[in-house]
């Protein structure tokens, strides 16, 4: 699982860069989410695929988590 959490680490540090490269001039990064509508289509994509990446890497990091504690548990 380790490894998973090690590339969804990357991919969601590249697109993270990727959408400060693309985010408009002048919107400060705690307020994206409230002008997504003034990047461009790229940058939309781009900020789209940043969020699910980060949703992915949270989700694999609690899961593992939990199976590890369930692993503990049981012993």
């Amino acid at each position: 699982m380790d490894q998973y959490v090690g590339v969804l680490f990357v991919v969601t540090m590249v697109f993270f860069a990727l959408t400060m490269l693309f985010k408009p001039r002048g919107i400060p990064m705690n307020e994206m989410y409230q002008h997504f509508g003034d990047f461009s289509p790229v940058g939309r994509l781009v900020y789209a695929i940043f969020g699910l990446a980060f949703v992915g890497l949270m989700g694999m990091v609690f899961l593992g988590m939990g199976l590890q504690r369930a692993a503990e548990a049981s012993l």
